[in-house]
């Protein structure tokens, strides 16, 4: 199964928790899977691996919250 376009280009909102469709909630389960997991996962869906470890590597200043949803820093500053 290949990513869509959106989905490629919106990693970051989609583990802030935007979204609720499959591809969303597969790359929450790979942003959780330890890298044994997430290689298993590559298996059916390279595409989806590839695009979060894109995403990962980019310089940016993510954390997770409570819920286990990535919080990037803007929106805690817009929180506050």
């Amino acid at each position: 199964m290949k990513i869509s376009d959106y989905d490629a280009t919106h990693v970051g909102e989609i583990l802030s928790g935007h979204g609720d469709w499959f591809g969303a909630q597969l790359l929450r389960l790979i942003a959780k899977a330890d890298q044994r997991n997430r290689e298993s996962i590559r298996v059916a869906f390279p595409d989806y691996v590839a695009a979060y470890e894109a995403w990962f590597a980019t310089d940016h200043d993510a954390h997770w919250d409570d819920r286990g949803l990535i919080r990037l820093e803007e929106d805690n500053e817009t929180a506050k």
